[in-house]
């Protein structure tokens, strides 16, 4: 009897499985999600992240997301940096503010580097003003400060209206 159960058991979740994986090739993003964590946590993972790429695709932010994380530092996946950028600036664009901190972070990081990271980290400084969060103001105006000295004042100054000390020091300096 425990046997017949047990076989059921693993049929339907077999089934189950199937179903969720057949729902995602027809884009149901939701189903991919949830097919990506069975795989997973099956120790599965090139499935897994065969199911965040599907999903990722059709723009479905966790995917894009995750694809980053395990891109950038994970013990499963081997490392990808440019991966990992590309993913986490694409659910940036889905939406995901603290992804769009994380590459204005990176790339603000790296400016040395590459002058690239400097248009990069402007965008997304710029972004993230836009949406008040108003550290990242403060970096588009030590961005724009020795280009751009108008751009530089607005978005120190609404670094500084939102009671950022260091901005208000730089307004001083730019006027």
């Amino acid at each position: 009897m425990k046997k017949l159960l047990l076989i059921s058991i693993l049929f339907f979740t077999a089934c189950f499985e199937e179903s969720l994986e057949s729902k995602c090739k027809k884009n149901d993003n939701e189903a991919c999600f949830q097919q990506y964590k069975n795989y997973y946590y099956n120790k599965q993972y090139d499935k897994a992240m065969q199911m965040l790429e599907i999903a990722c695709n059709n723009n479905h932010l966790k995917s894009c997301h995750n694809i980053g994380v395990y891109a950038y530092n994970d013990n499963v996946y081997p490392r990808d940096f440019l991966r990992a950028i590309k993913h986490f600036q694409k659910s940036c664009d889905l939406g995901d503010v603290n992804d769009c901190k994380f590459i204005a972070k990176l790339h603000y990081d790296f400016i040395k580097l590459n002058k690239n990271n400097f248009n990069i980290a402007l965008k997304y400084s710029i972004k993230l003003c836009d949406l008040n969060e108003y550290e990242y103001c403060l970096m588009a105006a030590k961005l724009n400060y020795s280009t751009n000295k108008d751009k530089a004042n607005i978005y120190a100054q609404k670094a500084c209206d939102a009671k950022l000390q260091e901005a208000c020091k730089m307004l001083e300096t730019i006027k």
